[in-house]
């Protein structure tokens, strides 16, 4: 055998072994892939199942907040005041129970303010709906007593988000009434 025909066949041989190696590496490859794509997708399984965790962790510290301040609520003078301003209203009340009603208020305010931040980060689970039903429900009781609107917030507050949402629903609250009372 020539030195010509010994070179072609090593050239040969060395083909083949390098076709070998390459169908070895792309299955190799393959299970690589396989396997990333199943820990990517456990990876992801995990940390939504975290994410319901910590929702249900909020959840539960959210309710048990909740229940404490109705508990306090229930105890307190504002009780009355409330109920005062429900039957004859904001002029009913005098500057010391309109101090106290203002602050209780504004506490409420400050919890739908927490309440909305966290759903608008997936933390609670508040329709728009209920949101809507809420700010409407507290509308009148803000406007009387003059409570802080978007005015007085800067420009970059994380609060204006929040006050436009509320402004969204009395808007949508005033084209309803103007619909349905043309006058």
């Amino acid at each position: 055998m020539s030195f010509l025909e010994f070179s072609a066949m090593l050239g040969n041989i060395g083909e083949f072994v390098g076709a070998i190696a390459v169908v070895l590496t792309l299955f190799y490859l393959a299970i690589q892939v396989k396997h990333s794509k199943e820990a990517t997708e456990a990876n992801t399984r995990s940390m939504e199942e975290d994410r319901k965790i910590a929702l249900a962790q909020t959840w539960q510290a959210n309710t048990a907040m909740k229940f404490e301040w109705w508990l306090k609520y229930a105890d307190s003078p504002v009780v009355e005041i409330a109920e005062k301003y429900k039957e004859s209203g904001i002029d009913s009340l005098d500057a010391a129970e309109r101090s106290r009603f203002k602050a209780f208020q504004v506490a409420d305010q400050l919890h739908m303010q927490n309440a909305h931040f966290a759903t608008r980060r997936g933390m609670l689970d508040m329709s728009d709906q209920s949101f809507a039903s809420a700010v409407l429900d507290r509308r009148k009781v803000w406007e009387d007593l003059e409570m802080p609107t978007m005015s007085w917030l800067s420009e970059n507050d994380s609060r204006n988000a929040f006050w436009e949402d509320v402004y969204r629903a009395w808007n949508e609250q005033d084209k309803e009434e103007a619909i349905d009372n043309p006058n």
